[in-house]
C-alpha cells in the first residue's frame, strides 16, 4: 500500500571505518551488500550494543545496510539539542529524504521505492528505527558552534530515521522520488495490537 513520497535531497557515504562522519555525493550505488565503500558495507557485521539478543562479536546479518533521514525531523533535534542545525553528515546518515511525514515511524518491511525519470531504479527494505546514541556528540560538537543543551541521545529518540537492507539494487541520485510502500497488517493482527 502506497503511504506517501518524498525526494533524495543528499546522498552521503561513510568512508572510514573508524568514523562514521559521511560525505555527500551526487550518485552512490547500492548492491545487494549495501554502499561499496561504506563502512556498514557487507552481508554480515559483528554483533554489537544494538544486537543484545547476540553476543558481541557474533557474525550476524547486516540489516543496517544503509540510514536515512528527513530535514524536518533534523531540526525537530536541532531544536530539542538548541542547536542552530544538525547536517545528515554529522550523525552518519547515507539518505537524507524530504516530503516523507514522520520517515522514522516507518514500520518494519517498508518499501523505498526510488524512481527517477518515470522508471524505479532501486529499493530499499527497512529493518527498524535508528535508535539513536551519544556518538554523534562529539561530532555535533565539532561542527556546532554551541554546546548542546541537550545529548544526541535523548533529543532524537525516535526522531533518528531509518536503517535498513538493499532489496533491489541500483544508483541513487540526488533528486531521485521516492515512493513508500508499507506492509499491508490483516484486520485480525491490528486488531491484537490493541
Amino acid at each position: 500500500m502506497i503511504e506517501g513520497s518524498g525526494i533524495v535531497d543528499a546522498v552521503l557515504l561513510a568512508p572510514h571505518s573508524n568514523d562514521f562522519l559521511t560525505e555527500r555525493r551526487e550518485q552512490l550505488s547500492f548492491g545487494f551488500e549495501g554502499i561499496p565503500g561504506d563502512r556498514h558495507f557487507g552481508y554480515t557485521k559483528k554483533a554489537g550494543g544494538r544486537d543484545a539478543h547476540y553476543p558481541r562479536g557474533t557474525e550476524i546479518r547486516n540489516s543496517r545496510q544503509w540510514s536515512a533521514v528527513c530535514p524536518a525531523e533534523l531540526s525537530r533535534i536541532a531544536s530539542r539539542m538548541e542547536i542552530a542545525h544538525l547536517e545528515p553528515e554529522w550523525i552518519g546518515a547515507n539518505l537524507l529524504i524530504s516530503g516523507i511525514s514522520r520517515l522514522s515511524m516507518l514500520p518494519p518491511f517498508s518499501h523505498l521505492r526510488f524512481i527517477r525519470n518515470g522508471e524505479e531504479v532501486a529499493v530499499l527494505v527497512v529493518s527498524e528505527q535508528n535508535m539513536p546514541c551519544k556518538f554523534p556528540d562529539r561530532l555535533i560538537q565539532r561542527f556546532s558552534p554551541t554546546v548542546p543543551g541537550m545529548g544526541f541521545a535523548k533529543a532524537g529518540m525516535g526522531l533518528r530515521g531509518l536503517v535498513g537492507w538493499v532489496d533491489r539494487p541500483g544508483v541513487i541520485c540526488v533528486g531521485d522520488n521516492v515512493k513508500v510502500e508499507v506492509p499491508v497488517v490483516p484486520p485480525d493482527l491490528q486488531a491484537m495490537r490493541g
